[in-house]
């Protein structure tokens, strides 16, 4: 399923990933965990600190620091012998750039929708249980929402998160996630493929619709976040979808049946918010 141009979002959640938690190599894991926790901390970190955080031993966390700082994926301040991301890991983030097939895709839909709005604007998909924002351009006006273009969030904290969930995950997986909000607006979400919410960043309204290729399949969600006071639910909902449908007319989907009826329904759920 991996060597997919592009990841069925269905597919990637509900069956491709759950099995492969059975092949997880235990000190591969934790050299990850120890590389996502220098990120989440936005600097520098001890032995101890990462001990603490990880739950690992500290003899067990100094040989993971060690062999990543052999490989360059860590670096150790001298003066306070504290660790930090090393170089080897702008590498990676410039080839997932470059050549990642999903990040790629994204670049056309996110950049259609800012030249329609001067808001924050992500492409977001599901990565587990997270929502990730893996690519987005930010607005110019001097008072924004915060930026978060790279980083990752628990799904049921994005907007976007919540849209594929209710669009991708059965009911038995929506139920596990314990939000009764989500679970009772998912046929709404489902009629209307637009989620609107106020309420997951403070002074902040989050509209998120879903990206859609050829064969009907939801590749992500692209969603405009901006301050609360300068832009109504309707007037942002608007703007996101005449957005995504310049992306797919400038990307000649708008021809083909799935995404012609996209279309429609994105015209039909903008004009009905403007009644």
């Amino acid at each position: 399923m991996l060597t997919k141009p592009l990841l069925d979002f269905k597919l990637f959640h509900m069956r491709g990933r759950k099995d492969k938690w059975n092949y997880l190599i235990q000190s591969v894991s934790h050299a990850l965990e120890v590389l996502e926790e220098l990120v989440k901390n936005k600097g520098a970190l001890g032995v101890t600190e990462l001990s603490r955080e990880l739950k690992l031993h500290k003899n067990n966390i100094f040989r993971l620091l060690a062999t990543l700082e052999a490989r360059g994926y860590v670096a150790q301040d001298e003066l306070n012998e504290r660790y930090y991301l090393g170089p080897k890991t702008l590498s990676l983030a410039q080839a997932y750039e470059q050549y990642s097939p999903i990040f790629l895709k994204s670049e056309a839909p996110v950049k259609a929708v800012r030249n329609r709005i001067d808001e924050n604007v992500y492409f977001v998909i599901l990565l587990k249980d997270q929502a990730f924002y893996i690519n987005g351009k930010e607005g110019s006006q001097p008072v924004r929402a915060g930026f978060k273009r790279g980083q990752s969030v628990p799904l049921l904290q994005s907007a976007g998160g919540r849209l594929l969930a209710a669009l991708t995950m059965s009911a038995q997986d929506l139920a596990a996630l314990g939000d009764a909000a989500l679970k009772n607006s998912v046929e709404e979400i489902r009629n209307n493929y637009v989620l609107i919410t106020n309420s997951l960043e403070k002074e902040v309204i989050s509209v998120a619709v879903p990206v859609k290729e050829t064969n009907n399949r939801i590749i992500g969600a692209i969603q405009v976040d901006a301050p609360i006071y300068r832009i109504s639910a309707a007037e942002l909902i608007n703007m996101t979808t005449r957005g995504l449908m310049d992306y797919y007319e400038n990307s000649g989907l708008k021809d083909t049946l799935p995404v012609a009826l996209e279309v429609e329904r994105m015209v039909a759920v903008s004009k009905e918010i403007q009644m």
